[in-house]
């Protein structure tokens, strides 16, 4: 699979083939980002504080802090730059929700930390700013790369069904009140905020039998501090 020149392009029916843009008020909602690896110099904004274009080859170049990417939607190009962002791990990329491939579940299932699959299509935006008069044909899903990004993606606000994820691909779902008022009884005892990595160490100090029986404990409370309790900073939580 060649690395020549990858550039950000939406594929379908209604829209064409061309070079097409994030919209603008989805990227707000996800916060500022160091880097887009994989857009063009003839953007119509920024989506990060630095870019590689298409002539750089963001496939070649070294990835650096918090990434966003928007890869080419053609599935002969989306398996190398899905492959760099799980290595990189630490960023939200945008993709068309085809769950059934060979790439969604190699790439995607087993190294991302969550999806937010969108409510609606998408409409993209041409080189001058102007939005596509056609939806993009497909439905999309955000995929968030390490702990952090799980947590803005379920606290941006954005319409749509945000599901955990292990590292095996396992969807965590289902809820438990059990392990929210193990939760709670800790902020009550120790104290707020607290990280989701401490609420986890603590945990399973608390309640050790638990953890060891259920091998998606740390996802598991994750999701009941984004469903039940205060964002207050990246990845950290409070109970008001």
């Amino acid at each position: 699979m060649s690395h020549k020149n990858p550039i950000i392009h939406c594929h379908d029916n209604k829209v064409g083939t061309h070079v097409w843009y994030t919209p603008p008020d989805l990227l707000a909602k996800l916060g500022e980002f160091d880097l887009d690896p994989c857009t063009s110099s003839s953007r119509p904004w920024d989506t990060a504080k630095n870019h590689y274009t298409r002539a750089e080859n963001g496939l070649l170049q070294r990835w650096f802090g918090r990434v966003w990417l928007n890869p080419p939607f053609d599935r002969n190009q989306v398996e190398e730059w899905l492959r760099r962002m799980g290595d990189h791990n630490d960023g939200i990329a945008l993709l068309f929700a085809r769950t059934d491939t060979n790439t969604f579940h190699n790439e995607v299932f087993a190294r991302a930390d969550s999806l937010l699959f969108l409510n609606k299509r998408l409409h993209f935006y041409n080189s001058l700013g102007h939005r596509a008069k056609t939806n993009c044909g497909a439905p999309c899903v955000l995929i968030g790369y390490g702990e952090t990004n799980s947590d803005v993606l379920a606290q941006a606000g954005l319409r749509g069904k945000h599901f955990l994820l292990n590292r095996l691909g396992v969807v965590v779902v289902g809820y438990d009140r059990t392990w929210r008022e193990v939760i709670r009884s800790i902020f009550v005892n120790v104290g707020d905020p607290m990280s989701v990595a401490r609420v986890f160490e603590l945990v399973c100090q608390v309640v050790p039998a638990k953890v060891s029986a259920n091998p998606h404990a740390r996802e598991k409370v994750r999701q009941i501090l984004q469903q039940n309790f205060k964002r207050v900073a990246p990845a950290t939580y409070a109970t008001s």
